[in-house]
């Protein structure tokens, strides 16, 4: 096999870095802190890759890269699932929920469709929770914001228990929101200020 190998491709095998003095279940555990990392602080996937954090683990851990972007990837889509079922979980004891939904345009031009839901817990405290953050793609037409908001809220069975729903006043947004399927509909106080 070594015949085929190109020389960088020999260097790199032969290299330190694939000779780790890590355990396997410690390079999982720091894996899973790595990971915990990007999450709660927002950074990018590929941190680990980026020479300034390599330099950094090499002082630090020694043979220790950090996880790929494979990996965290992966990870997420567990931690994604996960959530989402603790969430579906969780939203089967609320009896009545209150949304508020927001499209907005980031600095480029991409735009976000964010829906929470606001509640009372069984022991009577108020609770809010993100229960869709996602890109939007497309013209924001009234039917097709309204058709996904209805699939969001399908996918945590929830639609028998919203209320009322909150939005700023554009007219697709209102529109989407502004018929009983999703409750009463409210304008935003704090859109109509500013």
């Amino acid at each position: 096999m070594h015949q085929y190998l190109a020389p960088s491709q020999l260097q790199q095998r032969n290299s330190k870095k694939f000779t780790s003095t890590i355990a396997l279940l410690d390079k999982r555990r720091f894996d899973a802190a790595a990971i915990e990392f990007i999450v709660d602080d927002g950074h990018a996937l590929g941190i680990f890759r980026r020479s300034g954090m390599q330099k950094f683990l090499a002082t630090i851990i020694p043979g220790y890269d950090g996880p790929s972007r494979k990996t965290v990837r992966k990870h997420l889509d567990k931690l994604y699932q996960h959530h989402r079922t603790s969430l579906r979980d969780s939203m089967k004891k609320i009896p009545f929920i209150a949304l508020t939904i927001d499209l907005w345009l980031n600095s480029r031009r991409t735009h976000f469709l964010a829906i929470a839901a606001h509640y009372y817990d069984e022991r009577m405290k108020h609770s809010s929770t993100v229960i869709s953050f996602r890109r939007f793609h497309g013209r924001h037409l009234a039917y097709r914001l309204n058709s996904f908001i209805i699939k969001e809220i399908e996918k945590l069975n929830i639609q028998t228990k919203i209320v009322a729903v909150t939005t700023d006043s554009g007219s697709d947004i209102k529109g989407a929101t502004s018929s009983n399927q999703l409750g009463t509909w409210y304008s935003c106080d704090t859109h109509n200020i500013n």
